[in-house]
């Protein structure tokens, strides 16, 4: 790569980001008395706030050791230092990219410890089933005692006010939503987790160019390696602990947020409330198509506080604002830094690992 692009990409794209993103978010504010804003940011108890940094990051940790755990069988020693740095990775690049950063941190993993890039991508699908998985319980969880708030802020994001039919209507979308994932869930796990999408492509692609379905077959297979752990019932149990960790450490930080704002309306949220409020930004993250979510994460965040505790809508944006910073803005401050130690340590990122001569001569 000349130099002069290898400055570029360093240096300038993740400042390039910076940029873009302050003025994304100031030009977001519309007339919010900027003298104001800034006085309630500051306002914000540090003590809460850094209580809710230092959770937050413990929940990334947790996502590196879970990552590790999964990689554990593929006989590749993963230090956590690696994994931690390869997870903040993906946060920047999903900054600069929507989802990018699920292709990149595996294929920045890959390259430092000597992993097949598509074993790595494959354990990073597993994680994103867990985490699919585990946000329909939370949404299952939170129905059980916040449907009608959880109905009224759907409706509220949605531009309507929550009436009687709009709730009704609003219930049924959030039934839609999670069925949904269930059923994504279940194809991705049917064709990982069996030989149906090794059938698939032989018994189709196969019957046209045998050869190149025997390279995508083979492609699937060191996918699946990255499904070994699951299949260990010792490592299962592990793994489904860290998942359990990740989204308590979550429902924390999101708690300390609230605690940490200077109003009233948020002075005494409740760890059931912090979890539905978590749901309200997790579901906005998923499908954000927004770099870093920004703007959306913005939202949900004004209107699930406007909803959950009678706020006011700037009240909501500051929260919003407080919380996208203690979290997103550290993680994505973390994963650039990351990226540029990598970049520096000399780690280029291929798509896909070098082919073996068997998979070259079915080509």
């Amino acid at each position: 790569m000349p130099k002069v692009l290898r400055l570029l990409i360093t240096y300038l794209l993740p400042l390039a980001l910076l940029v873009l993103t302050s003025m994304f978010l100031i030009s977001g504010m519309g007339s919010i008395d900027m003298s104001r804003f800034l006085g309630d940011m500051l306002a914000a108890d540090p003590f809460w706030i850094i209580a809710a940094t230092i959770t937050g990051l413990l929940a990334h940790v947790s996502r590196a050791i879970r990552w590790q755990i999964l990689l554990r069988p593929n006989g590749v020693d993963v230090p956590l230092s690696t994994a931690f740095s390869a997870v903040m990775i993906g946060y920047a690049a999903n900054a600069l990219v929507p989802r990018s950063g699920e292709v990149a941190r595996p294929l920045v993993l890959a390259q430092r410890v000597g992993l097949p890039a598509e074993t790595a991508i494959g354990s990073v699908v597993v994680e994103r089933v867990l985490d699919v998985l585990s946000l329909l319980v939370a949404l299952l969880v939170v129905m059980t005692y916040g449907q009608g708030e959880l109905a009224a802020t759907m409706m509220r994001l949605q531009g309507s006010s929550p009436s009687t039919f709009a709730t009704a209507d609003a219930r049924s979308t959030i039934l839609s939503l999670a069925t949904m994932f269930a059923i994504l869930a279940a194809l991705i796990a049917l064709v990982l987790f069996t030989r149906w999408g090794e059938v698939l492509v032989e018994q189709t692609l196969g019957r046209l160019h045998a050869r190149l379905a025997g390279a995508i077959v083979s492609m699937v297979q060191k996918l699946r390696r990255g499904l070994d752990a699951v299949r260990r019932p010792r490592l299962m149990v592990l793994i489904l602990w860290h998942t359990a960790l990740i989204w308590a450490l979550y429902t924390l930080t999101t708690w300390l947020v609230l605690k940490a704002m200077p109003y009233a309306s948020t002075s005494d949220p409740g760890p059931a409330a912090a979890l539905l409020l978590l749901v309200i930004l997790a579901l906005a993250v998923t499908i954000a198509p927004t770099p870093g979510a920004i703007g959306v994460y913005h939202l949900a965040g004004q209107v699930g506080l406007v909803s959950l505790f009678d706020a006011t809508p700037y009240e909501g944006f500051v929260f919003a604002m407080v919380s996208w910073v203690s979290n997103q803005g550290v993680a994505l401050a973390i994963g650039g830094v990351a990226w540029i130690a990598v970049m520096r340590s000399g780690v280029r990122v291929r798509l896909f690992s070098q082919p073996s001569d068997t998979e070259k001569s079915a080509l």
